[in-house]
């Protein structure tokens, strides 16, 4: 069951950060770079393969209010980022300089990787493409790097969402401290 799954992950996820943010923070960050690795195969192995000539890129031509829903949801991503990294005190003053070791690191993955691997995924053939909206990075591993490309991709991926769990525990239990503190909650929550 999918739901016992996921209960049985939160709950070793709240046993596994009783040992401290810091620790959980490293977790977070071997998953993150497993999955930049795995991004960089993939459009290591996509690019030379890609008939550029042939690429259709379409056209822009969406509801305004897709394309605001689409930008939310990066802007939504990327303040996961901030959100760890205030956990794990990377973050000090003056925050503007120190934020680039999180924030534009990931931005710049963000941008420059997902465009490479927009174009490889338009550039597949149609045959197949349209059955793998939840898998695409796995069936894009295996189009282009081959079949032992495909299980690193859903491993590390199934990691990385165990990755953003922890990282909404981590501000779920930030969230009720500092409301314990301030008197909103009870004070036996502190601990």
């Amino acid at each position: 069951s999918p739901a016992l799954w996921a209960i049985c992950a939160i709950l070793g996820l709240g046993a596994f950060n009783l040992l401290g943010p810091k620790h959980s923070a490293a977790f977070a960050l071997f998953a993150a770079a497993g999955m930049i690795i795995i991004t960089l195969i993939i459009v290591l192995f996509a690019v030379p393969r890609v008939h550029w000539s042939q690429v259709n890129l379409g056209t822009i031509h969406h509801p305004p209010l897709e394309m605001w829903e689409s930008f939310v949801s990066i802007v939504l991503a990327l303040s996961g980022v901030e959100a760890i990294a205030n956990l794990t005190g990377v973050m000090h003053r003056p925050v503007f300089s120190t934020s680039r070791k999180s924030i534009y690191v990931v931005a710049a993955e963000v941008a420059v990787l997902n465009v490479l691997l927009c174009i490889a995924m338009v550039a597949i053939v149609p045959l197949g493409r349209e059955g793998h909206e939840e898998d695409m990075l796995a069936f894009m591993a295996q189009w282009y790097v081959g079949p032992w490309g495909e299980w690193p991709v859903r491993i590390v991926g199934g990691l990385l969402l165990l990755s953003a769990t922890n990282t909404a525990v981590n501000g779920l239990m930030s969230i009720t401290y500092v409301m314990s503190r301030d008197g909103e909650m009870p004070a036996a929550l502190q601990k």
